[in-house]
């Protein structure tokens, strides 16, 4: 019986790791949950604790399946008040919000370069994912960098 080379597995474990990493820290770490408790005209009220302004909930019905993104707005009393980011057709009293522990962000990237995505970033073309990791989300508010650290664009003649 031969003995494992111990170089061939530090060198094993050197890949590995950074990529446990990176799986780590796209890992969602809490499953903040609550109810619809009334929906208003195009505002919807929830039970729900520990969410933020401009926090990304997803809201999904166990009737109809249906799932929509939804931001929270604001807050009345104990509700968190927030306004879909789709239709709510297939809503309801029962429907669950699940709150995602960050805000609403753009894919930006080389991936993104001709393909069709929806306001959420997702892809909405027939082409798979692109390979590698390419495209990232930033914020979709953010402060406008200062000028001179701009990158320079010029226009082709």
């Amino acid at each position: 019986m031969s003995r494992p080379d111990p170089d061939r597995a530090t060198v094993a474990l050197d890949t590995l790791l950074p990529r446990l990493g990176q799986r780590l820290a796209r890992t969602e770490t809490r499953r903040v949950s609550g109810r619809v408790r009334r929906i208003r005209g195009l505002l919807i009220h929830a039970s729900i604790e520990s969410v933020s302004i401009g926090e990304l909930c997803y809201l999904r019905d166990p009737v109809s399946g249906r799932r929509v993104a939804a931001e929270v707005v604001g807050f009345e009393e104990e509700d968190a008040i927030l306004s879909p980011i789709g239709e709510l057709h297939g809503l309801s009293t029962r429907s669950e919000v699940i709150a995602t522990g960050r805000a609403q962000g753009v894919a930006v990237g080389e991936a993104l370069l001709g393909r069709v995505i929806s306001p959420l970033g997702e892809w909405l073309d027939a082409a798979a994912t692109p390979p590698g990791d390419t495209a990232h989300s930033a914020p979709r508010c953010a402060s406008i960098p200062c000028m001179p650290s701009r990158p320079r664009h010029c226009a082709a003649s």
